[in-house]
């Protein structure tokens, strides 16, 4: 197995957050040897490693304690701090709740919570292989992630970052739809 890696990673993620979600987890689990290079790096970057309890709970599950007890620890090991999101929402919420349904309709409550995350904290990355659930609509895909698995088999993971200049686009475009729907 091999990773590819743009060299920029370095200057675009020091002294971040980078935020994982259950995909990227269970592909560090699954490819703790090929990653741990990467995981060093951004420690080094002074990156804090967070989730949030959604992230925690759905990577946790599995069919036997044995399963469960290596994921806790696993956890555990990357010093993964749970930012608890739905306490810190605030009250402007509303416009990215509209922008986010626009988006994705049939978003789901983890990665709801995930884009606030990105939305609250702007100097915060969010690890994920989960390309469908987020969208460059509103994220800036800033890296990319590919492991060569040796067999035919390419995986990509990525650091997305939420943009400002897009989300107010998207606003505009719909302050513009909910004004011509009023005349």
């Amino acid at each position: 197995m091999k990773i590819y890696k743009n060299n920029a990673l370095v200057s675009d993620l020091k002294d971040s957050y980078i935020f994982f979600d259950t995909s990227a987890l269970i592909a560090l689990l699954n490819f703790d040897t090929i990653y741990k290079e990467i995981l060093i790096e951004l420690k080094n970057l002074d990156c804090v490693f967070l989730s949030i309890p959604a992230v925690s709970i759905e990577f946790s599950r599995t069919d036997t304690i044995e399963g469960y007890n290596k994921r806790i620890n696993f956890i555990k090991s990357l010093s993964l701090g749970l930012y608890p999101i739905e306490k810190n929402l605030g009250n402007n919420i509303f416009p990215l709740n509209i922008v986010l349904q626009r988006i994705n309709q049939k978003i789901d409550y983890t990665d709801f919570l995930l884009y606030f995350c990105l939305f609250k904290f702007r100097k915060a990355f969010l690890f994920t292989e989960n390309h469908s659930h987020f969208s460059t609509n509103l994220l800036d895909r800033t890296q990319i992630l590919t492991i060569d698995q040796g067999n035919e088999q390419i995986r990509n993971i990525a650091f997305y970052r939420f943009s400002e200049e897009k989300y107010q686009k998207i606003l505009e475009k719909l302050k513009t739809t909910e004004q011509s729907e009023l005349n």
